[in-house]
């Protein structure tokens, strides 16, 4: 079943259910990839219905499934997490502001340039990656709006952050950053008809 049509699940709980039945993944590394999941990333209906990229999606959950069954039964938790942190880095390419916090600060490798209708409300898909050795607090803001949490040493983290109703209009849109009291600032290009 294409994950598209999975509802209220996160990736790995869909990956994992018809994986474990095929046998296409091994059980025990698929439970270790549903725990290393739990709680830091959107649900698939959440994205589905925040970004039409539902191809982008089953693309991504391929991609986990055969990183995955190439891990040997006793793979270390941090191989397992990272190919779960990468594909939902991979996820709403054209929606995706894409933070990396490290020792220097935050940095942004990947900044969309969002188009919307006038009217109606925008949504960005934030993906943070800590590559520090200590858990880190993260928030981001636009519009006096904010989200936010805690991030893992060594993990990634993802929400879909609202941006609001937008104006009509092409300008940049400042967005603020924070990671544990560093600030960056991203300007998102907007283009809003």
């Amino acid at each position: 079943m294409p994950l598209t049509q999975a509802g209220d699940t996160a990736l790995v709980a869909t990956l994992v259910e018809a994986a474990t039945r095929s046998g296409s993944i091994d059980s025990a590394v698929a439970r270790r990839a549903l725990r290393l999941e739990q709680g830091r990333h959107p649900l698939v209906a959440e994205l589905l219905a925040a970004f039409d990229e539902g191809s982008a999606i089953d693309a991504a959950v391929e991609a986990l499934r055969l990183a995955l069954r190439a891990l040997p039964v006793d793979a270390a938790d941090a191989a397992i997490a990272g190919a779960v942190d990468r594909a939902y880095r991979d996820l709403a390419p054209s929606h995706r502001l894409w933070l990396v916090v490290t020792r220097a600060g935050l940095a942004a490798p990947g900044v969309p340039s969002l188009s919307a209708s006038a009217g109606e409300r925008s949504r960005v898909y934030v993906f943070v990656e800590n590559e520090t050795h200590a858990d880190v607090a993260f928030s981001i803001e636009a519009h006096g709006d904010g989200a936010g949490g805690r991030l893992e040493a060594q993990r990634a983290g993802s929400l879909i952050f609202d941006l609001g109703e937008l104006p009509a209009g092409r300008y940049l849109m400042p967005v603020l950053a924070v990671a544990d009291g560093r600030p960056l600032t991203v300007d998102l290009e907007v283009e809003c008809t």
